[in-house]
């Protein structure tokens, strides 16, 4: 996934595809030794205009793509905290939800694509221990009509993915950008677009390439932070590229939280 610099100086939940996420069942979950969500996260930067944490705790849903759930989490309001990826065999869906606590998410989305069987390693290892148990157990008296355990077959494995998200302060303007593509193709190119944000009441969209805000000239993402600070609450010209032609727009940033 491409790393995408957080400029989100911004509210509602997250739909997932074109309707809204729905939540991970919690019947036919078995439990699991340890937490690989726990032990696999890897974590991004920390945001730092955060909302108060839910009371209620963390929400958990099923993801659909990745890249999508990925902007539109964005467009939404959210930051991602970090994630967790790993291959097991059943993961009770419990132990994503222990995790975003654990981080102090508002809200885990959880992806899980079927790899295939045990790998033969594994599942030889297994056959000895299970071989070795039968052996033990025929040693011990049995009742009558009692049949041996049968030998499991090879259990599925899958590959989990699960991104942890926190809802962020009302932001100063309301873009997620990235660097310049080229030296020879300079402003920020706009990723997302957070709803209902000083950016979207001004009519910027994905796609736009931000060159301008007030007096300052848009050739890294810092400077985009430096003049969000500089003209919050403000009304000053924003200019852009859009589909290679020139455009402008004025735009009334938020004010800074105190």
């Amino acid at each position: 996934m491409q790393y995408i610099t957080s400029l989100l100086l911004a509210v509602a939940l997250v739909g997932c595809a074109s309707q809204k996420p729905q939540p991970v069942p919690m019947e036919n979950t078995r439990a699991s030794n340890g937490n690989p969500y726990s032990d696999t996260y890897v974590s991004h930067p920390q945001p730092a205009t955060l909302l108060a944490p839910d009371p209620a705790g963390p929400k958990l849903y099923l993801g659909d793509k990745k890249e999508d759930d990925y902007k539109r989490m964005l467009e939404q309001g959210y930051d991602m905290l970090g994630y967790s990826s790993f291959e097991s065999g059943d993961v009770a869906p419990e132990l994503a939800t222990e995790q975003a606590r654990q981080v102090k998410a508002d809200l885990v989305l959880v992806y899980t694509q079927l790899t295939g069987s045990t790998p033969a390693s594994m599942k030889l290892q297994q056959l000895r221990q299970q071989a070795a148990a039968q052996k033990a157990a025929a040693a011990e008296p049995k009742a009558a009509g009692e049949a041996p355990a049968p030998v499991d077959e090879a259990k599925q494995r899958y590959h989990y993915f699960a991104s942890y998200w926190v809802k962020l302060a009302p932001p100063l303007i309301g873009v997620h950008v990235n660097g310049p593509v080229a030296e020879d193709q300079p402003g920020l190119p706009v990723v997302a677009v957070v709803q209902q944000s000083p950016a979207a009441k001004a009519g910027l969209v994905n796609g736009d390439v931000l060159t301008r805000l007030g007096e300052v000239n848009l050739d890294k993402p810092e400077a985009l932070t430096r003049a969000a600070r500089q003209y919050a609450g403000k009304t000053v010209e924003v200019d852009f590229r859009r589909s290679g032609s020139p455009g402008k727009a004025m735009i009334t940033l938020n004010q800074r939280s105190q």
